[in-house]
């Protein structure tokens, strides 16, 4: 557990907060040109929405018809 409170505060001292600088996607994009990390109600409400899209998933699986004919 030391080396990795190591490692980190090495990163830190660095400049490095252990995202990728030339990562592609809306969100590195969003970070680069803002300078701020993403809100969190986009964070959670990201995890929201997968949480309904799979329970939905799983509720069609289960009341579907699976009948042949």
């Amino acid at each position: 557990m030391k080396f990795v409170k190591m490692k980190i505060l090495k990163l830190k001292k660095l400049g490095h907060d252990g995202i990728k600088k030339k990562s592609p996607g809306i969100l590195p994009i969003y970070r680069d040109l803002i300078g701020k990390f993403i809100p969190k109600w986009l964070a959670v409400g990201h995890g929201m929405a997968a949480l309904i899209g799979f329970l939905f998933l799983i509720i069609f699986i289960f009341l579907h018809d699976h009948s042949l004919t």
